[in-house]
């Protein structure tokens, strides 16, 4: 499950920044991304720890 959430977190995070992962080509931004954090979520399914790609603004 967390594998989900965390491919649906990066691709939330490619829409707002309006270039993939490793498109750097595309970029038409100052903002990128900038590392991990780990956090853990509490779901109904148990605690799940998800990796988090933080944004430099």
């Amino acid at each position: 499950m967390s594998v989900l959430l965390e491919g649906a977190l990066d691709e939330e995070l490619n829409e707002e920044l309006g270039y993939s992962k490793y498109d750097y080509r595309n970029k038409e931004t100052d903002n990128s991304r900038n590392g991990y954090s780990k956090k853990t979520m509490h779901t109904s399914y148990g605690d799940m720890d998800v990796a988090i790609q933080s944004l430099r603004l």
